[in-house]
């Protein structure tokens, strides 16, 4: 039962783990570029810093899509969960490249703006592909209907068919709708 309980969070633990190792990793290098007799590691400390963030941050991110996917496979709304992911990925890779712009820039504050401006652009862009993904999700986890059930939608009655992130799939007696 235990070895169950330990495979079927595998993914959470390593991405713990990883989370560990890297904040360890980086601390370790920021000490051994301050206190080390060779100057490389001085001279490469940000380079340094900015390879370990990329590496794993990229490994906890992958992780954590791993494990939201197999959450929302496990409740029947897989492709909620594939899109889940392509939020937390587009998310989470922003803050990593901020994060490492913000070690090579002399200014700090020049990294918080282009992480400013980026943020403002990708919100203004993608405001109703937001608004929509953010209403799937409440309809997946509050489902009010699922597969197979007979629904009214804006005029259209059916049986839904499938329940994605951004879309509802009925069939009516003439066609399907999306």
């Amino acid at each position: 039962m235990w070895t169950y309980r330990l495979r079927k969070h595998a993914a959470l633990i390593v991405a713990i783990a990883a989370t560990i190792i890297g904040g360890a990793m980086i601390a370790l290098t920021t000490q051994l570029a301050a206190d080390t007799p060779f100057g490389y590691l001085a001279r490469h400390r940000n380079s340094l810093i900015a390879g370990e963030v990329a590496f794993f941050g990229v490994i906890v991110v992958e992780l954590i899509g791993r494990i939201i996917i197999r959450a929302y496979r496990d409740h029947g709304a897989s492709s909620i969960g594939i899109m889940v992911r392509a939020v937390l990925r587009v998310v989470c890779y922003v803050v990593i490249g901020v994060s490492i712009v913000s070690l090579f820039a002399a200014n700090p504050a020049l990294a918080i703006s282009v992480g400013g401006v980026t943020g403002v652009v990708i919100a203004f862009s993608a405001q109703n592909l937001i608004g929509n993904a953010f209403a799937g999700m409440f309809l997946a986890i509050g489902r009010p209907f699922t597969i197979g059930d007979e629904i009214t939608a804006l005029g259209n009655t059916g049986k839904v068919v499938e329940i994605g992130l951004m879309y509802i799939t009925l069939e009516t007696p003439e066609r399907w709708i999306k």
